[in-house]
């Protein structure tokens, strides 16, 4: 009697093979509660090793390497000025710079430890994934292995060091700290994790963190290219054995697992389904379950995988990170807007970040007038070896840039009050007279009111209420007031507590448009990198040793082929400003 349809279902089994799962490692962060070395010690993602999986993907994925690498060259490459520090810790800080900017590019974080050298401390670069938080005692623990069950100095050069927040930097022998570590993060937002609970925020969150799955996959599409090259059918594939089922369940399965091995391995790709039947000859078939166009789907998505990692690294045009473009060709006019927007937009944002904490670290250890500040990178638009080769002699021969790479200060922190290109007739008393009579000549009326009611000691609300623009509107005028130097805080400012002074720097002329152009002179563009304040003094004390009128000089002379007549024509001039420093 022939077999029903039920029978027949029921001599059929299907050997599944378990799809693996799509998981984002989480960033979750946990105290551990244990006893010993590991007590107190906030753990990193799973099995404590989340910096190091940010550490593979960026390895894995190029391009998401190659856009953290080239973020590390823009900010770091053309180098740092630091100023009131000894030579000797400078060269030390500036030999950690690189290595800081490549974790904070990496992890959003960096980690810099501080030892005591008799009367000053010397600075070094501290690998951020080795650092692990300790929720008591203001330490942290360093570890060149988290994966160790045990963890000592002589296994994995376990240490414990005092946060810089808490040293202990004065006092004698056993009172006082001789290490300590600044842990600078950017701090991030709480979130919601799998477990339901919010995120602590000990550790910090990498910028390019919403395009970690676009990474992911980007890697996973990479290995799919290379298992294709080297298997012959991938993809979703059934294989139906027609010569009967096995006798066993057991059976049926090694046979299965016999046939599918690694095919849902990442490095094999696709899933096999293995179906037991009685029928067509006994002969085994073979049937893809996707088609053959798996590879066109990988190739469509990428696309879009590769977009969602520029746009997670904030990276804009795609050419500037040499990723290609099919709708731009990378000219040197799209390279230089493009840069110019993420130098404006990321770079100086994230180099400011670098700077004041290690400039607040310094002041922390005592030496309160250390100055770091990056010099920008200048993108080099086809320029040969040989030509680069050249300027960078003559730059390095320039006295005059020398010298003035060592003067003046940085303009960080100055406000600017008044500014005009320089006449070489205005003194600086003259200047400084006009720009205060002009800085209270400019008061609106609802400033000079301001001005009057603070001064008869009136409150912000009674101030408020006559201003009649509230409270925000009445914050807005103070800050304004602050600028100018006319209020500080809530009070009027002293003559002596206004601190305005004549600062001269090199800029653009008015009218001409981009600081920099592919053929601004080496003089010029390392004096808009250099970005400094200087004072009459200093300027004409250079040009007397020098003998060479620096306000006139512009690295290099032209001479009118027409005329015959030489002067330094430049699209640059210096300007007289009026500062608050």
């Amino acid at each position: 009697m022939p077999e029903t349809k039920t029978e027949t279902k029921k001599r059929i089994r299907v050997g599944r093979a378990a799809f693996r799962a799509a998981e984002n490692p989480e960033a979750s962060e946990k105290v551990s509660r244990g006893t010993g070395f590991g007590k107190g010690i906030v753990k990193w993602g799973k099995k404590n090793l989340y910096p190091h999986e940010l550490v593979a993907y960026r390895q894995d994925n190029p391009i998401h390497g190659g856009i953290i690498n080239q973020k590390v060259t823009f900010m770091s490459a053309a180098g740092v000025d630091i100023t009131g520090l000894d030579e000797e810790i400078r060269q030390a800080l500036e030999d950690a710079l690189e290595d800081v900017v490549d974790d904070f590019e990496t992890f959003n974080g960096f980690a810099v430890r501080f030892k005591r050298v008799g009367e000053t401390w010397k600075p070094s670069h501290v690998d951020f994934e080795s650092v692990r938080y300790k929720s008591e005692g203001n330490l942290f623990a360093i570890s060149d292995d988290w994966s160790a069950s045990k963890q000592t100095a002589e296994l994995t050069n376990y240490e414990e060091i005092i946060d810089l927040r808490y040293a202990q930097l004065s006092g004698e022998g056993d009172d006082r700290d001789d290490e300590a570590l600044l842990y600078c993060k950017v701090k991030p937002k709480q979130r919601i994790l799998k477990n339901g609970r919010l995120s602590l925020g000990y550790y910090p969150v990498p910028v390019y963190v919403g395009a970690i799955v676009s990474i992911l996959a980007g890697i996973e599409q990479d290995y799919f290219a290379y298992s294709e090259s080297m298997n012959g059918y991938k993809g979703g594939t059934l294989v139906s054995l027609n010569n009967g089922e096995p006798d066993t369940e057991e059976e049926a399965d090694e046979i299965a697992d016999g046939i599918k091995g690694d095919s849902t391995d990442r490095d094999t790709q696709g899933g096999v389904t293995v179906v037991f039947a009685d029928g067509s000859e006994n002969a085994a078939t073979v049937q893809s379950l996707n088609g053959n166009n798996l590879d066109k789907r990988y190739i469509a998505s990428n696309k879009e995988i590769r977009s969602k990692i520029l746009i997670g690294h904030s990276a804009g045009s795609p050419t500037l990170f040499a990723v290609n473009s099919e709708t731009m060709f990378g000219s040197k006019e799209e390279m230089e807007i493009s840069y110019t927007l993420f130098s404006n937009n990321y770079v100086n944002k994230r180099q400011k970040f670098i700077a004041g904490s290690l400039e607040w670290a310094f002041a922390r250890l005592g030496k309160v007038g250390a100055v770091v500040a990056f010099r920008k990178y200048v993108l080099d638009l086809g320029v040969s070896t040989e030509v680069a080769a050249t300027k960078m002699a003559v730059k390095k021969k320039d006295p005059v840039l020398q010298m003035l790479s060592t003067m003046g200060k940085p303009r960080k922190g100055a406000n600017v009050i008044k500014s005009r290109t320089f006449d070489q007739e205005t003194t600086d008393e003259d200047f400084l007279a006009e720009a205060q009579t002009e800085n209270f000549a400019s008061l609106s009326k609802n400033q000079k009111m301001i001005v009057k009611m603070i001064g008869e000691g009136k409150t912000f609300s009674e101030v408020s209420k006559a201003l009649g623009k509230g409270a925000l509107g009445l914050s807005l005028e103070i800050a304004r007031l602050n600028l100018k130097g006319v209020l500080d805080g809530w009070k009027l400012s002293e003559a002596e507590d206004v601190k305005l002074e004549v600062r001269y720097s090199y800029e653009v002329k008015a009218g001409m448009g981009e600081i920099l152009i592919p053929t601004s002179r080496d003089f010029c563009v390392d004096m808009v990198g250099l970005d400094r304040l200087y004072t009459r003094d200093e300027i004409e004390r250079l040009s007397a040793a020098l003998d060479t009128d620096v306000w006139r000089y512009r690295g290099g002379w032209y001479t009118d082929p027409d005329t015959g007549i030489t002067k330094p024509s430049c699209r640059h001039e210096w300007k007289q400003n009026v500062v608050r420093l």
